[in-house]
């Protein structure tokens, strides 16, 4: 863990040192006012691969197995797993989920599920390693009980991989879709205290990993300060999403705005990105996975390290 943490943390520094270099010659350039169409990346940063993620219908640890084999084959072409999330619908409770196939999904076979995508990855990746995100949403509300309970699963998880002798090449993270448009099972708004809640009852569970938020920035401003949709904050956006100790940063940037909204976060409350996130192979008219690791690393100025889509199927 303390590895992971200085990693980031240099990552980080050397982030900002790029982005304000960056500025400096954008600045001398005279493109510092290009910021309403996608940008070239002034950097010269290279895109990494990109990773299939996948909203995680029925439970079928069979179908799991297939496609976590798939991707593993996919690693072993291009030498790296990245960053993959496993997005499991939203928690209901402390020990069940409501999948993307509108049925419910205990703790235990979420496990499982996550188990055997990381057996078929393991099967036929080679020698690549993986970090898996496994995620929910604040869609059910949150709160520092249901953000507890996710860590406490992905220790278990975790433990339930390096029992399988997969513990070498795969390591889990959690993951959250936090957003601010989030209606709530109840029909009412996810709020912000509940979404800072769940991620310090993450945070509080004892040997927890990190967890990914591949959330977006509803309503937030594209340039500036400003408030959020919902009562959410740009201050509350970077806490859920890198501020809090166990976050790492992977927006959805679906269109350029989104880069924008985050971009100006970042230059409130400086922040270091993990993963770019996409979806164009389940909705064609979003950015490309290139337009969307590319503007949000011409943005912030940020050799961003994974990109990662979600995909149909």
């Amino acid at each position: 863990m303390k590895y992971r943490e200085l990693r980031i943390q240099l990552k980080t520094w050397r982030s900002n040192l790029a982005r304000g270099l960056g500025v400096l010659l954008l600045v001398s350039l005279g493109w510092a006012g290009m910021l309403y169409t996608h940008q070239p990346n002034a950097y010269a940063f290279s895109m990494p691969p990109t990773t299939g993620s996948w909203y995680v219908g029925s439970y079928d640890p069979t179908n799991a197995y297939n496609i976590g084999c798939s991707h593993g084959s996919y690693a072993a072409s291009v030498g790296t797993g990245g960053l993959v999330i496993l997005d499991f619908g939203v928690q209901i409770n402390s020990s069940e989920s409501l999948d993307f196939s509108g049925a419910y999904i205990t703790d235990s076979q979420i496990q499982s599920e996550v188990v055997a995508y990381a057996h078929g990855y393991y099967a036929c990746s080679g020698n690549q390693p993986i970090e898996i995100a496994v995620g929910t949403s604040n869609d059910g509300g949150g709160g520092s009980g249901f953000g507890g309970a996710w860590a406490y699963e992905m220790n278990g998880i975790q433990s339930a991989i390096n029992s399988a002798g997969y513990g070498s090449k795969v390591t889990i993270y959690g993951g959250m879709d936090f957003e601010p448009n989030w209606s709530g099972l109840s029909g009412s708004v996810s709020s912000l205290s509940n979404a800072e809640s769940w991620s310090n009852g993450f945070n509080n569970v004892s040997g927890r990993p990190f967890y990914v938020d591949y959330g977006s920035a509803n309503g937030c401003p594209s340039s500036g300060s400003g408030s959020c949709n919902n009562g959410w904050t740009q201050y509350g956006e970077y806490y859920v999403a890198y501020g809090s100790s166990p976050a790492l940063a992977a927006p959805e940037i679906y269109y350029y705005v989104n880069a924008q909204q985050w971009e100006a976060i970042n230059i409130l409350n400086p922040m270091s990105f993990y993963a770019a996130t996409g979806e164009y192979d389940r909705n064609s008219s979003t950015n490309t996975n290139s337009q969307a690791w590319g503007d949000l690393s011409s943005l912030t100025g940020q050799d961003v390290p994974n990109s990662t889509e979600f995909q149909s199927g």
